[in-house]
């Protein structure tokens, strides 16, 4: 079998697991998220980026879409996914040597190319409540990080979960300086950054910048991810 039939399989018997746990327990709904296009994710030359999110929700403010994945995969990228759309340029164009800023921007290409994890994969509402959060933190802990596994990115984007992908990590591994290099880790060959969440306020262009200097001075500092470096 290939990565993708692997990974396909593997995901898919994961999250039937995990969906008969949620609704044992009383959840509604569980939301399926993941690599959005494996046929791309799995034959491209960039960073591969997971997007490690509190919970989903769609475009329309429903919260009750089953597969999170086909979403991206077959809409137009809504609102905060265009955001991340240029977030994932950003890290590109850091590997590039080319950090410029450039208004246009093929959403529907780089969304492609991404996957994302969700902590809360039931029910999910656009303002997360911290105890909430937690309490389905603790019940997918070996889940969560399962599902990483399989997923298996270069770099994983913390929207202001850091701490919480610390627990599912379990600290191994990591080296994480606080006090010289605050805003990533390393996570044996990852990449992991910890950032805000792709729905701030904070203008496109202030978000670029910012995480384009922290890739830089990631692979200075650490010689990491350096195969796909192009300058």
């Amino acid at each position: 079998m290939n990565e993708i039939t692997i990974y396909s399989k593997s995901i898919d018997n994961l999250f039937e697991k995990w969906e008969e746990k949620h609704f044992s327990n009383g959840y509604k709904y569980f939301i399926r998220d993941g690599i959005v296009n494996p046929d791309i994710w799995y034959n491209m030359d960039c960073p591969k980026i997971c997007y490690f999110l509190k919970e989903a929700y769609t475009y329309e403010g429903k919260y009750d879409l089953p597969d999170l994945v086909k979403e991206l995969k077959n809409k137009e990228p809504w609102s905060m996914w265009k955001k991340v759309s240029i977030w994932t340029q950003a890290i590109y164009n850091a590997f590039l040597g080319d950090i410029s800023y450039v208004d246009e921007n093929n959403y529907r290409e780089n969304i492609d190319k991404i996957a994302v994890c969700n902590i809360k994969k039931s029910n999910g509402n656009s303002h997360s409540e911290e105890k909430n959060l937690e309490k389905f933190l603790n019940e997918d802990l070996d889940e969560l990080k399962e599902e990483i596994l399989l997923i298996n990115p270069d770099i994983i984007l913390c929207g202001y979960t850091f701490r919480y992908l610390m627990e599912v990590l379990k600290d191994e591994d990591i080296i994480y300086d606080y006090k010289n290099s605050p805003l990533f880790a390393i996570w044996k060959d990852k990449l992991i950054i910890d950032y805000y969440h792709p729905a701030c306020f904070y203008p496109n262009r202030v978000n670029y910048y910012a995480l384009s200097k922290i890739v830089q001075v990631a692979m200075k500092n650490h010689n990491i991810l350096t195969k796909y470096k192009k300058y």
